[in-house]
């Protein structure tokens, strides 16, 4: 309750301009707040490549902004 009143006076005072300390609090007291239970096993983890369709691509082309990567 604490957080989020003194959240909520730092975007009051500061006319919103605070809002980006606001954001970091939160997830400084969630980081903080954590706990992981049971066993992790980080070997099973697998990232999986995902096919991704041409829009990207068709509209950087169709407002004419040259990105190159490679």
């Amino acid at each position: 309750m604490k957080l989020k009143v003194i959240n909520f006076f730092i975007i009051l005072f500061t006319f919103g301009i605070g809002f980006p300390w606001v954001v970091v609090r939160n997830q400084k007291f969630v980081t903080e707040n954590l706990t992981l239970a049971g066993n992790i096993e980080l070997d099973r983890i697998i990232q999986e490549m995902k096919d991704s369709g041409a829009f990207g691509e068709e509209a950087l082309d169709a407002i004419d902004i040259p990105i190159e990567i490679g």
